[in-house]
Formats: C-alpha cells, structure tokens, sequence
C-alpha cells in the first residue's frame, strides 16, 4: 500500500492522466481501435490501493462524458452511443476488482499472482467492452452483425495484446514494490 493519502491522491491523479495519455497511443482497428487505456487501467489496479483504483478510471471516464477529449475518439456524453462505450464504462470497476484482489491474494507481491489477477482484469474489460459493443451495434446504429463476429471482433482480436499488457503490467508492478515502496509500509 502507499505511504499516506497525499501520496495516494497524487498516484491516482497519475493514473488518470496515464490512463487519458494511453487513448492516444493507439492502433486503429474497427470498430474498436487497440490503446494503452486497459494497460493504466491494469497498472493501477495492481499498484492503487480499491478506493483509489477506482476513483482514478472514474474521473477518467467522468472527463470523458464532461466533453474533454481524453477518449480514443473524442469526449462528450454522445460518447455513451460509441461501439467502444463499454470498454471504458468498464474500466473503473475493473481497476477496482484488479486492487481489491491483489490486496486479498497477492501478499507477497509475486509475478505470478499480478499475472492472473491482470489478465482476469482485461478479461473484465473485453468481456464487458464486448457485451456493449454488440448491444451499441445492434441498437444503436441498427447493424446486423451476428455475435460470432462481435465476439471475434470486439474480444479474440484483443486477447494477445491484453496477455503482453497484462505480463508488462505486473513486471512493473512488481518491480515497483520491490524498490519505491519501503519496507514496513505495506
């Protein structure tokens, strides 16, 4: 855990930044384009302790709808029809579930542990982003598109990229406790 509250304020402000800076870092693939925003996401729910992971990705997400352009595509309320809504609705509870876990199971702060409770946090995310993709394509823009290509789509397609986020992820996160966090603050 971090040191005091300053520190922990300061850290979720970061994240909310990284997280903004990762739209913009992105590969674009329709319907969804592949960003960092799920790496930031990852991160600080592996370093953040649940309440700050969460309120991080929130005020992320609460810029967005505010109109600031912080998302891949832009920013506004409007955002809410996008295909790629889901993703980012999903992030703060992602954030939130990836913490909450690592402080239960992930005492000793080991590789292995960040890896799975990482890679069930993107999974969260695609699983989520997913859903939302297929109900924004199927209301939304009155698209007919079968769920077998949704899922290819909005889910298969990122699996890869989510496994190397999520290995990254906890290598830093793990590296991170072994040399910022002093002994005895935990």
């Amino acid at each position: 855990m971090l040191a005091n509250k300053t520190v922990k304020i300061i850290y979720a402000g970061l994240f909310t930044a990284l997280t903004a800076a990762g739209a913009f870092i992105k590969i674009p693939l329709p319907p969804v384009p592949v960003t960092l925003q799920t790496f930031f996401t990852i991160l600080a729910g592996a370093i953040l302790p649940p309440r700050y992971a969460f309120t991080c990705q929130a005020a992320y997400l609460l810029l967005g709808l505010a109109g600031l352009p912080v998302f891949a595509l832009g920013g506004g309320l409007a955002y809410v029809l996008q295909p790629s809504f889901g993703y980012l609705l999903s992030l703060p509870l992602a954030a939130w579930l990836a913490a909450v876990l690592n402080r239960q199971f992930n005492l000793k702060k080991s590789l292995h542990f960040f890896l799975w409770i990482n890679v069930l946090t993107a999974i969260v995310i695609l699983v989520i982003g997913t859903f939302w993709l297929f109900i924004s394509l199927e209301c939304f823009s009155g698209a007919a598109i079968s769920l077998q290509k949704v899922v290819f789509s909005g889910l298969l397609l990122f699996v890869p990229g989510e496994l190397l986020k999520s290995v990254i992820a906890s290598y830093i996160a793990v590296q991170y406790f072994k040399r910022i966090e002093k002994p005895g603050i935990l």
